[in-house]
Formats: structure tokens, C-alpha cells, sequence
């Protein structure tokens, strides 16, 4: 499923017990944590081997690193589209069906 919608949001990803997070960071001010949705077969690697390294369909947190400051795009959504699953423990995230995602670490 690709998002409908393109909104942008910033932060850097943490993996916090079985889920792959992204914690909202605007300049200084940190916001919420959101459970980011891949696409089936989105991939992306970044910062020289150092930054996050996904895989889709995200089925766990096992192939992500914490990250540099990145940018995604998509939409948030109610729920998770038919060919996604949401890791049990992670519910409590809202989710943002990412559409593309940029490394914009300085």
C-alpha cells in the first residue's frame, strides 16, 4: 500500500524492545514516538554503514540500528494496511505509513 497523503516528519529511529520507533524531533523540542509502516520491499541504508539499514516488509526491530536524523513521508494511519503486521507490544505507537524516507543528518 502507498500513502495517500505527504506529510513530512523528522526525528531519528530507536529500536525500543520489539519495536522499530521514530521519536519526533522538531529542532529541539522533542515530540511523541510513532511506529513507522514500510512498504513490502521499501529498503534503505544510510550513514556510511552506520545509519539505519531496513528491509521491508518490517516484521521486527532485528535489522534496524538506532539511526542519524532522518525525514519520512507519507501519512499517519488508524490502521496497519493487510500486508503489514504490527509487532505484538507495539501498539500503543500511531502509525505512519512511510512512503520515502531521507537521511538529513549533518
Amino acid at each position: 500500500m502507498v500513502p495517500d497523503g505527504d506529510e513530512t516528519i523528522f526525528g531519528e529511529m530507536q529500536v525500543v524492545g520489539p519495536c522499530l520507533t521514530l521519536l519526533i524531533r522538531d529542532g529541539n523540542t522533542s515530540g511523541p514516538s510513532i511506529l513507522p509502516i514500510w512498504p513490502v520491499g521499501f529498503s534503505a541504508v544510510g550513514g556510511e554503514g552506520k545509519g539505519i539499514r531496513l528491509i521491508g516488509p518490517m516484521e521486527t526491530a532485528r535489522d534496524a540500528m538506532n539511526s542519524e536524523r532522518l525525514e519520512l513521508h507519507g501519512e499517519y494511519v488508524d490502521m496497519a494496511p493487510a500486508d503489514a503486521r504490527v509487532p505484538n507490544g507495539c501498539e500503543q505507537y500511531r502509525l505512519f505509513l512511510v512512503g520515502r524516507v531521507r537521511n538529513v543528518a549533518t
